[in-house]
């Protein structure tokens, strides 16, 4: 049996925001995604996803809204969606909440 508070606690001393984090990661890295980006490509896009979340105060928990949007914007495609975070991750950042609301 897992001691779900006990693992919260743990990831938290690793990074306050590991949670929402995690739930962009889940919403990204479903199981259709599983191998297609290293884990230095993955923590750009979380850490990316989770900066967009930081910055618009109203969101209360649409993490996972916020990474679905991304996948949207970018058909879907996690390599696009990194390419495009590299390239111009401003005008990704606005489609993304174009997308949301």
């Amino acid at each position: 049996m897992l001691r779900y508070s006990k693992i919260v606690g743990k990831l938290k001393k690793e990074d306050e925001y590991a949670i929402a984090k995690l739930a962009i990661y889940h919403e990204i890295f479903s199981p259709n995604y599983t191998g297609i980006a290293s884990n230095k490509k993955i923590n750009i896009i979380v850490d990316y996803l989770h900066n967009i979340y930081l910055s618009n105060g109203d969101m209360d928990y649409l993490y996972p809204r916020v990474a679905g949007a991304a996948l949207e914007v970018c058909n879907y495609n996690v390599q696009k969606l990194f390419t495009s975070i590299q390239e111009n991750g401003d005008k990704l950042e606005e489609e993304i909440l174009e997308a949301l609301y």
